[in-house]
């Protein structure tokens, strides 16, 4: 548990701490403190570093009962631990310091703030992809009915235009054998080009995006173009 406080914007820990990081007993620490502040009341700079220092005074006696210090005296006080103990409280501090960092010194006011500007950034980013979906949902209906248009009957799209839409880089032939492997249902058909009526293949599409979607999301990666699936064993291709 962190006992890490703050005066004058100087972090400080407690000597409770220190003595459970070390494993000594919470008195021997204080009147370790005690000895050690002795021996700094010479130091030319004493007066400021009292003003860092914060005691804990026991409500029945009156008298301290912790002592919260700066890192600097931390450092002097377990300069005369073994180095088991010093390395527990310097690791302490590097943790406390860097947390500290992490989190921006805000008034309450403006951490309210922050979070409602937050909320507000998350909301309009997901109003962004609703929209974005939207968009594509009706770029998807646009091309199913121009691809409609060819000589398919409705709910089904030419087997080359469904490649276009939902193959990605998967070849002709891989393509067909994905919508076997699915029993996505095919009619052969003939269409009318201006050569003539020539053979050609139709695709339900119903669900056909669900399927070819979760078709990628079982592929497997064996080199930077390559890919398997559990479905065709061993079997490399482009996807």
């Amino acid at each position: 548990m962190s006992t890490q406080v703050s005066t004058n914007n100087v972090p400080t820990m407690s000597s409770r701490e220190i003595a459970e990081l070390t494993g000594k007993r919470h008195d021997h620490v204080c009147r370790d403190i005690r000895n050690m502040l002795e021996r700094l009341a010479d130091t030319p700079n004493l007066g400021y570093q009292q003003n860092q220092i914060v005691t804990e005074l026991c409500p029945q006696t009156k008298r301290i009962s912790a002592y919260h210090l700066p890192r600097r005296e931390c450092e002097i006080l377990v300069c005369g631990y073994d180095v088991v103990r010093r390395a527990a409280v310097i690791d302490r501090w590097l943790e406390l310091e860097t947390k500290q960092r992490q989190l921006p010194n805000m008034t309450p006011a403006q951490m309210i703030a922050a979070i409602a500007q937050q909320q507000a950034d998350q909301e309009a980013a997901l109003l962004g992809v609703k929209q974005t979906q939207i968009e594509q949902g009706e770029r998807l209906a646009e091309i199913e009915h121009k691809f409609a248009s060819r000589g398919c009957k409705p709910g089904y799209l030419l087997i080359t235009d469904a490649k276009c839409m939902y193959g990605r880089n998967l070849s002709a032939a891989m393509f067909r054998k994905v919508l076997e492997y699915y029993e996505v249902n095919t009619e052969a058909i003939y269409i009318e080009t201006q050569y003539g009526a020539v053979p050609s293949t139709q695709v339900e599409v119903k669900n056909l995006k669900e399927l070819m979607d979760k078709f990628y999301s079982e592929l497997t990666q064996v080199t930077p173009c390559r890919y398997t699936h559990p479905a065709f064993g061993i079997k490399r291709f482009q996807a």
